[in-house]
């Protein structure tokens, strides 16, 4: 039987494949799914205090632990240098040969009574009634009459210098004869001379008209611009007038002594003796104008001496400047200059260093005190002030030669003090007065540039810090503040009763090692006595000074020696001013700031399709601020400021029993995510939040505390795709 065919049991596979083949054809394509989760992921956190605009070291608190800025600045420094400098000084002497000596020259010739009978027996014989009488009176010892001498000639007086010079041109010197007549009787019109053998040139010539017996009579004559030489020969002539009833001895005699002496040399031929040619007590003032110095400590400073000598004989020196001393000794210089060669004169040069030596610039009076007059002016000097005292000797050796000098031969000092810095001075340092005008940069707070802030009750003290053992004044000329970006001017006007004022002197320890403790001198400004805050709310970064010190203002110099002042090297007077601005401010755009880490590694990136960045702040502060924050990549660059313009960060609200900000108040700002956002956050390594400060209304003053914060918490709400 065949079978019967079933159509619809045919159809239903091929409606079931028609059904599947339409379905996979005509499918529609459906968004992918999302998931907004709930929790919100904290990606940053800034904390703004005070601290972001002031620095510790200008930062007090005020016992409210309300905040001031305390700012100092250095004004100038007047160091002992500013004060005076001791300057070189020079002292030079030229020993020439009017300051040589040959000695003293002396020569004697004797004329007996036997010499006076023997010489009128020569002449007349031996029956000549004036050697009768003398021989007959010796003879017999019984007093006798002795004849009359008429004019006797004693020529061939031997006078030899030669072992003295060979010849001598002098400038000047003194030849005295003195003759004691030892003889029983009276000499008349005894005529002396002095002669040069080799020019046969009349040296000295005179006449003694009255000698008595057993009397001496001297007579001096000048040599001035004579020449004498080494060989000289003497004639003597004498007459008398006899005597009656005389005693005679043949051995009486008189005596003629002739000395030549305290010759100063214009040119000589000699053997110079061994002698002390230079010999000078040396009184050296430095010339520091009004200045009284009593004593000096050299810090540093150098004496050279320079000698040249053209004699030809070897020349010592010795220089004791007996008022500067160290450990007990007087500084002393010596040398040996060579004798001149050729006709050129030998030269020496000695450098001494006098650091540590401790000079008393009382002049000679405090050694006379104690050693009698040293100068022989026959007084005991008095203290005086900037001098000092020396001596220079110098000596020559005598070769035992023959040497020809002239003029022209010299032997010349020169001392030199140079370079010559106090370690310590003491005196009356004047009445000298300084003035400094300088303009220094000033900027109190940097971060404040650009912005208008008004500060309330400004106290500015010029702070005078004094080391130096001075009193002084200050006065301020000009006190000018500038702010070059805007080119705002301020200047100072100051009250009269306050401009100038003193600064005291410090206490002396009497020793370098002990730090002088300065004294601390405050001019205080402030908006009762100066219109000081004028010039510090213009935010300076300038200031331009005139100010003038007088040194020991209305002052009477004390008696020489006897000021008190000093100055220790290093030590100064230090002027600086203070800013003290308790930070009650009306302020307008000033900006606190800081930068910190942006963590998002936590974060799958790729899977944040969205979403926002939720910015929450926190502000004790009782200033409105507009904030900003900033994406900064890793080297720090800028990629995006994401707060819009114009949100405002609420004011603390203020207590008005304690008139403090108790609880901070919170602003939430949201950010969208946009795709070109989300890319910038990927490269933000870091952020840089930042408040600008507005007060309102405009003409109120705010107090800030110490523990004021403002607090930024950035955290993301993000929306992730499904997979």
């Amino acid at each position: 039987m065949k079978p019967k065919y079933n159509l619809f049991s045919g159809l239903i596979p091929l409606l079931l494949l028609l059904i599947v083949l339409c379905f996979t054809g005509c499918k529609k394509e459906l968004n992918e799914p999302n998931w907004d989760i709930d929790v919100l992921t904290p990606l940053a956190k800034a904390t703004l205090t005070i601290e972001n605009i002031v620095d510790d070291t200008l930062r007090i608190t005020n016992p409210d632990n309300s905040v001031s800025l305390v700012y100092r600045s250095s004004l100038y420094k007047f160091t002992l240098d500013t004060l005076f400098k001791i300057p070189d000084t020079t002292i030079s002497y030229t020993a020439k040969l009017s300051n040589l000596d040959l000695g003293t020259i002396h020569i004697v010739n004797r004329t007996s009574m036997g010499d006076i009978a023997n010489e009128d027996l020569e002449e007349n014989g031996p029956g000549s009634d004036l050697y009768t009488s003398i021989m007959s009176a010796h003879n017999s010892g019984a007093p006798s009459n002795i004849s009359p001498v008429n004019e006797q000639n004693f020529d061939n007086v031997d006078i030899n210098a030669g072992n003295y010079f060979e010849t001598v041109t002098l400038l000047d010197g003194y030849l005295d004869i003195k003759i004691d007549n030892q003889l029983p009787i009276a000499l008349t019109n005894v005529i002396y001379q002095v002669k040069n053998i080799v020019s046969n040139s009349i040296v000295v010539e005179d006449t003694f008209l009255v000698i008595p017996a057993f009397t001496m009579a001297t007579k001096t004559k000048s040599l001035a611009g004579l020449t004498i030489e080494g060989q000289m020969i003497g004639l003597v002539k004498i007459s008398s007038p006899g005597g009656n009833s005389i005693t005679i001895d043949t051995s009486m005699a008189m005596t003629a002594e002739i000395t030549i002496r305290d010759l100063q040399i214009e040119s000589a031929t000699a053997i110079f003796p061994q002698q002390e040619i230079v010999n000078r007590n040396e009184i050296t003032s430095f010339q520091i104008q009004d200045i009284q110095l009593s004593k000096i400590t050299a810090r540093t400073g150098m004496i050279n001496i320079d000698v040249y000598n053209t004699i030809p004989e070897t020349m010592h020196f010795n220089y004791i400047m007996h008022s500067a001393t160290k450990n007990g000794n007087p500084l002393t210089i010596n040398g040996t200059v060579p004798p001149s060669q050729g006709g050129l004169a030998s030269h020496i040069t000695l450098i001494k260093n006098i650091e540590g030596y401790t000079i008393n610039l009382k002049g000679i009076g405090p050694l006379e005190q104690v050693q009698g007059d040293l100068d022989n002016n026959g007084i005991i000097n008095q203290d005086t002030i900037n001098t000092f005292y020396a001596t220079l000797t110098g000596s020559i050796d005598s070769s035992g030669n023959m040497v020809h000098i002239n003029l022209q031969d010299s032997i010349y000092f020169n001392c030199t003090f140079s370079n010559l810095t106090p370690d310590y001075v003491e005196g009356f340092l004047g009445k000298d007065t300084i003035t400094e005008q300088s303009e220094i940069s000033y900027n109190i707070l940097p971060e404040l540039e650009g912005a208008s802030i008004n500060f309330n009750d400004v106290k500015v003290s010029l702070v005078v810090s004094n080391q130096v053992g001075v009193n002084a004044s200050l006065k301020i000329n000009e006190l000018k503040t500038i702010n070059s970006t805007n080119s705002q001017t301020a200047n100072l006007s100051i009250s009269q009763g306050v401009n100038p004022f003193n600064i005291a002197k410090p206490g002396n320890p009497f020793n370098p090692d002990i730090d002088i403790i300065p004294t601390i001198n405050t001019l205080q400004l402030n908006n009762t006595n100066s219109n000081i805050n004028q010039l510090i709310n213009i935010l300076p970064d300038k200031i331009y000074y005139d100010v003038q010190i007088k040194i020991n203002p209305n002052t009477t110099p004390p008696l020489p020696g006897s000021g008190t002042d000093f100055v220790y090297y290093g030590d100064c007077i230090a002027a600086s001013l203070d800013v003290e601005i308790p930070l009650s401010v009306i302020a307008g755009n000033i900006n606190l700031c800081d930068t910190t880490k942006f963590n998002m590694e936590n974060e799958n990136t790729d899977q944040i399709i969205g979403g926002n960045l939720i910015v929450f702040v926190d502000n004790d502060f009782p200033i409105e601020a507009s904030p900003q924050v900033v994406l900064l990549d890793e080297n720090y660059n800028e990629i995006e400021s994401i707060i819009s313009a114009g949100t405002i960060v609420f004011a603390g609200d203020v207590n008005a029993t304690t008139g403090r900000v108790a609880v901070p108040k919170r602003t939430k700002i949201t950010v969208p995510i946009t795709t070109v956002r989300l890319e910038n956050l990927k490269k933000t390594k870091y952020i840089k939040s930042t408040a600008g400060f507005i007060t309102r209304p405009q003409s109120q003053h705010v107090k800030i505390y110490n523990d004021y914060k403002m607090k930024f918490k950035i955290v993301g709400d993000f929306e992730y795709k499904l997979h």
